[in-house]
């Protein structure tokens, strides 16, 4: 499940460095997009770091 969510960010970020090299007027909109995802990954691997230090080894 973790890995489907990283995986699917990482596309995101790939998909969204090649639009921002083609189209200057959309790159904000972009660079936004790209910063939410790349803090989404980074969130996931922290609750993952959590849980599997944390939690599964009291």
């Amino acid at each position: 499940m973790w890995g489907e969510a990283i995986n699917l960010y990482m596309d995101c970020i790939h998909t969204l460095d090649g639009f921002i090299s083609e189209i200057e007027e959309e790159q904000d909109e972009a660079f936004r997009l790209r910063e939410k995802a790349t803090a989404a990954i980074e969130f996931i691997d922290d609750i993952r770091g959590f849980v599997n230090t944390d939690l599964m080894n009291p």
